[in-house]
């Protein structure tokens, strides 16, 4: 059994509405998912997974740069993580 590979296909960023909008995939297919999003601050964060579907949409961030972090699972196990940075 193969491992999935997580991939982040698409992102959308509104500093005006202070929202971010992130489609991805798995190949092969998967549909379980879990995402974190982390805010870069002067303390380093570890992610905190929580079960996502795609598009995952994030609504009132405060302005600054954060992470995104995905990763696909199935009976094989975890993808390695996709990351994607970006600012508000």
């Amino acid at each position: 059994v193969k491992l999935p590979a997580a991939k982040i296909t698409r992102v959308r960023i509104s500093r005006k509405h202070r929202t971010a909008r992130l489609s991805f995939t798995a190949h092969p297919q998967t549909n379980q998912f879990q995402c974190a999003l982390i805010r870069h601050a002067k303390k380093k964060r570890k992610p905190r997974f929580s079960s996502c579907k795609s598009p995952k949409t994030y609504r009132h961030l405060h302005p600054g740069r954060y992470t995104f972090e995905m990763r696909a699972l199935s009976a094989a196990g975890a993808s390695r993580i996709a990351k994607r940075t970006f600012t508000v």
